[in-house]
């Protein structure tokens, strides 16, 4: 949180209000524009971290489809949950709050992996 330079603030800060933007009004392309966005918002939590090997990793991490494209799959309330997510974690950030920015960042990694979970609980449910 502390290494984040002024720039990456304001960029993190302009793709939240980008992704809520196209949320609320549900333009044609929101999905792409959320995926997009969250692209944008891990690259620059991984440039900020100031740590060479959470960039290298988190860079892998980008390639799976799952972890990058996971509003395809969202309801509602989980691009909610996970725009408010966004949200909190650069205020962290903002704040220069390490304790808080990992906190925050460890939640929403968390909660999508229960939401992968929840969903192919159900689709194996359907092939059952």
């Amino acid at each position: 949180a502390k290494n984040a330079t002024a720039e990456q603030i304001s960029v993190l800060e302009r793709t939240c209000e980008e992704m809520e933007y196209h949320f609320a009004a549900q333009t044609p392309d929101w999905v792409k524009r959320l995926d997009a966005g969250n692209r944008t918002i891990h690259e620059m939590l991984y440039e900020g971290s100031g740590s060479s090997h959470l960039r290298l990793s988190g860079y892998h991490l980008l390639e799976i489809p799952q972890v990058i494209g996971g509003f395809f799959i969202y309801d509602d309330a989980d691009v909610e949950e996970s725009l408010r997510q966004h949200r909190e974690i650069v205020k962290a950030i903002k704040l220069q709050n390490g304790e808080w920015a990992r906190s925050a960042v460890a939640c929403h990694l968390n909660a999508a992996l229960e939401r992968f979970r929840d969903r192919e609980a159900e689709e194996s449910s359907l092939d059952s």
